[in-house]
């Protein structure tokens, strides 16, 4: 039973969608794909311009403040947007206290929903929960719906996947099961293309994934199917569908991988992947290895990559924490811990940077910087024609409960 949601009151009348079903779900896939196409690509009818892109920020909303008093805020939550309505679901955060000094993490089915009026987002009452408490899953916006996929439970990594989407009966999220991963699998990364949602890389129980896995919605019995493998296993990164060539294709940016030792290894590298071929090919990299970015599709030709860690202070503490584990001395221990503390307390926070890559030309260019501290673990949307980051992780153990809305007002560069 759906016990917990949050809703929101407005003088408009709530879009109306049909009684879910996968069934129903298909066709809503098909009748609606190109009115989505179409809301989409006026994010950025700027793609015939010369000009980078350019694009004014303002605070949406915000997370409700925790009774406990302790920051609010969440990493790794699914995320959706559908008509006037925004809702955030589930994710992570140490509402109890920092890691190092003695919090937990704690993962959440809260589903938090919002009703935009203008430039402004109200949270709405609560309604119903999560089935289960989930986060660093893999949101993949469909018509209509989102899909959710994977991510990290009480048990483990989870290979539940579903559709989401919200209900005119009960005004809050409606769940309809897809197939299960062939394994559990978080911190992925994803895009639909077509019909298709396909998914990149993330962690299971064996480590760092190399996997590229696609469900085709349109198929009678939808099942998962594995590709190609990526170039390298990945998690955190980024995966894009977007026209090169008047073909779409999928782009994955960056990300990092963590080996045996516990130290990771960031990527700077970008692969291009032919669908119908089934095979990947590089392009140019980015200016610098960047992981846990946020990213989407801007225009016909362009991609923009909003922030991310370039995990400078990210690699020193995976260092420091190699050194603990290994150290005996239990004085030497003591002042490493220290040390790894104080880079925590002292996090400076993400790049601001938003880079934009051009599918024709190859080319990486900087447009400009975020005004406010850069969220990470969360996801970039479009909502109508406008681009809203939720929430994320800020810096080491810190989320923000802020809901930022970004409008483009000058035009993506094109050669």
């Amino acid at each position: 039973m759906w016990t917990n949601c949050y809703f929101i009151h407005s003088n408009q009348e709530p879009r109306r969608w049909p009684d879910p079903d996968l069934t129903e779900m298909k066709k809503i896939f098909f009748h609606t794909a190109t009115l989505l196409t179409l809301i989409s690509s006026s994010v950025t009818l700027a793609a015939q311009g010369k000009d980078p892109v350019s694009i004014n920020w303002s605070l949406l909303g915000t997370l409700p403040q925790p009774a406990n008093g302790q920051h609010a805020g969440l990493a790794g939550a699914f995320i959706g947007a559908c008509g006037p309505y925004l809702w955030i679901a589930g994710g992570a955060n140490f509402s109890n206290g920092l890691p190092w000094e003695g919090g937990t993490k704690v993962l959440h089915d809260t589903v938090f929903y919002f009703h935009r009026n203008s430039q402004q987002a109200v949270l709405l009452p609560q309604r119903s929960r999560l089935p289960f408490a989930v986060a660093y899953g893999t949101s993949i916006r469909v018509p209509n719906a989102v899909a959710c996929i994977g991510g990290q439970t009480a048990t483990g990594f989870s290979e539940k996947a579903f559709l989401a989407k919200l209900s005119e009966q009960t005004g809050s999220l409606v769940l309809e099961d897809l197939p299960d991963l062939p394994y559990g699998l978080a911190n992925a990364a994803g895009a639909l293309a077509g019909n298709r949602l396909f998914v990149a890389g993330g962690e299971n129980e064996k480590g760092v994934a190399s996997s590229l896995l696609m469900l085709d919605l349109s198929a009678d019995k939808p099942a998962w199917k594995t590709l190609a493998d990526l170039p390298h296993a990945v998690s955190h990164t980024l995966l894009v569908a977007q026209t090169y060539r008047n073909k779409t294709y999928l782009y994955l940016v960056g990300g990092r991988r963590k080996d045996v030792s516990g130290i990771s290894e960031l990527y700077a590298t970008v692969y291009r992947y032919a669908i119908d071929a089934d095979k990947w090919e590089p392009c140019a990299s980015l200016p610098y290895p960047l992981s846990a970015q946020t990213g989407l599709a801007c225009g016909s030709e362009n991609i923009l990559v909003l922030g991310g860690d370039k995990g400078v202070v990210f690699g020193k503490v995976e260092r420091e924490l190699a050194a603990i584990e290994k150290e005996s001395d239990p004085v030497i221990k003591a002042r490493l811990i220290k040390e790894k503390n104080e880079l925590q307390n002292t996090h400076p926070g993400f790049s601001r940077e938003i880079l934009q890559y051009d599918t024709e030309t190859d080319v990486w260019n900087k447009a400009g910087d975020l005004p406010f501290p850069t969220p990470v673990t969360t996801q970039a949307i479009n909502w109508g024609i406008d681009i809203v980051l939720p929430s994320g992780e800020i810096k080491a153990g810190v989320r923000t409960p802020d809901i930022w809305i970004g409008r483009i007002a000058g035009q993506v560069k094109k050669k």
